[in-house]
C-alpha cells in the first residue's frame, strides 16, 4: 500500500489525518500522566513523545482550552 492510499483508507476509517491521530494519543496520555503525582512537565514531555513543554502546553490548550497547569489544578 502507497502512503497516499494509507492516508487515504486511514482518513476514512478514524476520519482524521494519521498525525493527527498520533497527536490526539500523545495528548490523553498526557492528560492521565498529569493526575499521577510526581510527574512534572518535562517528564510527561519525556512520556508522550513531544520535545518541549512549551509544545506540551500550546498543544493541550488548544485541544482541551486549559493548560496543563490549569487541567491538574481542576482535576486534582
Amino acid at each position: 500500500m502507497s502512503e497516499r492510499q494509507f492516508r487515504r483508507v486511514f482518513r476514512a476509517r478514524f476520519a482524521m489525518a494519521p498525525v493527527q491521530y498520533l497527536q490526539q494519543l500523545r495528548l490523553d496520555k498526557a492528560r492521565s500522566l498529569l493526575l499521577c503525582d510526581g510527574y512534572s512537565l518535562q517528564r510527561i514531555c519525556n512520556e508522550v513523545g513531544i520535545n518541549e513543554p512549551r509544545s506540551l502546553i500550546r498543544l493541550f490548550n488548544t485541544a482541551f482550552g486549559c493548560t496543563p497547569g490549569e487541567y491538574k489544578q481542576h482535576f486534582c
